[in-house]
């Protein structure tokens, strides 16, 4: 598993200097980009069952297949969320179907997206749709021919997941990489990109809190505290695969306050491309299929509505899709400024983001 994301921001500051950034990003004139987020940032204050607004954040799921077996991936627990590539068709499909409000898409999901042959190309499609991209790699692939198809690439943002300060941690959790290969891999890109000048893509070396790094977490800052590497980011263990290692704010659903992701998104279109309103919610077909719908239908679908009615009554725990999510779920304030501020520029600085919303969340 690569890894997943949902980032909220903390700053409405980058609103007005990233206006430049939302048209280059969005492909849209700015009018109409704010138009459209006003209608989300609506939904967020005032849920309802039928949501005004559509996401403007995906995660396409490039590959659920990964060449790792990884202790805390939820490809190790469940045998339902798929083993395949995307292939360009449903691709296709799918970008055509939210190309006019998409802002941002991670290349990711639960498998290694270099993994599919058609990576590139798709990085590069998205580019042309006027769209930011983002991928999460476990770093394996970043061979010297990788290294210089992703510098030559238009990816906006790469994050690497690395989980260990040393050896014998690393390959403890990363089962099936070896240590010294990924390090060097990576010290090798980030050097590259320094010789050729590049500002792409942004580079974050990622490190899962585990019972097992938490002690390391100043060792790794310092290993990857180097000229090419843009940031480096201790992520919460916000599946708790460890529920030892629980942080504030993190509860099992135990809140009667409805999810606001479920208005906000971000939506996951699967390799098969079916469309799941979040991507930390359970293996469900049932929400339907880029392939049959258009975004702005499947974010209103009867299904969506159903989860968000139990949601609304105060009912979540009695709902399947998100009965046993673990995430922090930001309240209004971060998470109405996240659908203000650009999404790329959320990514980038996805760590503060993190450290910041949790601060607010106890505010609120």
């Amino acid at each position: 598993m690569s890894g997943r994301q949902t980032d909220v921001a903390f700053s409405i500051g980058p609103l007005a200097a990233g206006r430049r950034e939302v048209v280059a990003t969005s492909g849209r004139h700015l009018g109409s980009t704010i138009n459209h987020r006003l209608k989300v940032l609506h939904d967020v204050f005032q849920p309802r069952l039928e949501a005004r607004g559509v996401p403007f954040e995906y995660v396409i799921e490039v590959s659920s297949r990964c060449n790792l077996s990884c202790p805390m991936c939820p490809r190790r627990i469940s045998t339902t969320l798929g083993n395949s590539d995307m292939d360009l068709t449903t691709f296709h499909r799918a970008l055509d179907r939210i190309r006019e409000t998409a802002s941002f898409i991670w290349l990711a999901g639960l498998g290694e997206p270099m993994m599919n042959k058609h990576f590139m190309r798709m990085i590069a499609e998205c580019h042309e749709a006027g769209i930011a991209t983002g991928a999460s790699t476990n770093g394996t692939f970043l061979t010297d021919k990788w290294q210089e198809h992703l510098l030559d690439s238009r990816l906006d943002v790469l994050v690497v997941s690395f989980d260990g300060a040393d050896k014998e941690t690393y390959e403890k959790i990363r089962v099936g990489a070896d240590f010294d290969r990924v390090f060097n891999n990576v010290r090798r890109f980030a050097a590259r990109k320094v010789e050729r000048s590049l500002g792409k893509p942004w580079l974050i070396l990622q490190m899962l809190e585990l019972s097992d790094t938490r002690s390391q977490v100043q060792a790794f800052r310092r290993m990857w505290s180097i000229p090419g590497v843009d940031a480096v980011r201790v992520k919460k263990d916000e599946l708790q695969f460890d529920e030892s290692l629980a942080f504030p704010g993190q509860r099992k659903r135990a809140s009667k306050q409805p999810c606001l992701f479920l208005w906000r998104g971000t939506p996951l279109i699967q390799s098969d491309g079916s469309f799941v309103p979040c991507c930390y919610g359970a293996a469900d077909k049932s929400f339907g299929n880029m392939q049959e719908a258009t975004a702005k239908e499947l974010w209103n679908s009867p299904r969506i509505r159903e989860v968000r009615r139990s949601h609304l009554a105060g009912r979540s725990l009695e709902e399947p899709f998100c009965r046993n999510c673990n995430t922090f779920q930001p309240g209004k304030l971060p998470m109405a400024v996240s659908v203000l501020v650009p999404s790329l520029t959320q990514k980038k600085h996805s760590g503060i983001v993190e450290r910041v919303n949790r601060h607010i969340r106890f505010m609120e």
